[in-house]
């Protein structure tokens, strides 16, 4: 039980800073007219992807047991973050207008 609540504890301080960084981006590359939309779709997006993610995470630790589910959900992490990285590095995203926030 320590070593999974050390885990966690990690998990969670490095997740911490992701939140303020998402929306710092989204000020950075939305131009203000599209802010509010581009806020509200990534916001549901995040539950939509949340909801599907329990669902599958709720079929598959039954037939595959807790330990395989959670390196399946550690590879797709590490496969997200690298197609993003490439996606990132591939095109040259100019920041939009100084907004109000800046």
């Amino acid at each position: 039980m320590p070593l999974l609540a050390s885990c966690a504890l990690i998990a969670g301080v490095a997740e911490g800073p992701t939140l303020p960084a998402l929306i710092r981006t989204r000020q950075r590359y939305t131009p203000g007219r599209l802010l509010a939309q581009v806020s509200t779709t990534g916001a549901g997006l995040k539950i939509g992807a949340a909801t599907l993610g329990s669902a599958t995470g709720g079929f598959l630790v039954p037939v595959w047991g807790s330990g395989p589910v959670l390196i399946l959900v550690a590879i797709a992490q590490v496969a997200a973050a690298a197609v993003g990285w490439v996606v990132m590095r591939a095109r040259a995203y100019p920041p939009s207008a100084p907004t109000i926030a800046e």
